[in-house]
């Protein structure tokens, strides 16, 4: 319900409770507002968008009713979800074009996954930025802070909070070059 703030107090003051509940109701002051010759709109919508959430029942079912919107959305956006029922998404999850998303992989809040990543089954990602074409998991934790370069590797039963992983360029060269070059 939208109501102008201008109005909102005055006739909220005016809702009683005289009914079998003894209960206010909001919408009420849809009648209190036509008592004073106001206008009122009525916006059709889809059901789920305005489900009543009184339990916790109730929040399960209307969670579950988001995800399975939000997981064919992903799959729409370009995105393979190997057991879609299984992937959780955040609200603000962001999720590029070919990426493959294994069973039983939870996304917390603030993961940006770039194009072109496989995140393997039973990951669990919260707060982390995965770049074009890296590898996660299986069973690999990014915690927030972490940070996975373009076309790197994270293995099983890894756990990265505030660290930047990113590839190491290949040299040609015989293994003392390489330890000479500080990369190491």
């Amino acid at each position: 319900m939208a109501v102008r703030a201008a109005d909102l107090w005055r006739l909220l003051a005016k809702v009683g409770n005289a009914n079998a509940a003894g209960e206010y109701y909001l919408p009420d002051i849809v009648m209190l507002a036509a008592e004073e010759k106001r206008a009122s709109a009525v916006i059709e919508t889809d059901p789920d968008e305005v489900a009543g959430v009184n339990s916790r029942a109730e929040l399960a079912e209307v969670e579950g009713l988001w995800q399975r919107r939000r997981r064919a959305q992903a799959m729409a956006d370009g995105a393979s979800l190997a057991a879609p029922e299984t992937v959780w998404f955040a609200w603000d999850t962001k999720i590029g074009r070919d990426v493959t998303i294994g069973p039983n992989v939870v996304f917390g809040p603030g993961v940006a996954i770039a194009d072109d990543v496989t995140i393997h089954a039973f990951c669990h990602l919260e707060g982390a930025v995965v770049a074009r074409g890296a590898i996660v998991g299986p069973y690999a934790r990014l915690r927030p802070g972490a940070e996975i370069g373009a076309s790197a590797h994270v293995g099983n039963f890894v756990e990265i909070k505030k660290a930047v992983i990113d590839t190491i360029p290949t040299f040609n060269c015989d293994h003392r070059t390489f330890l000479a070059s500080g990369i190491v």
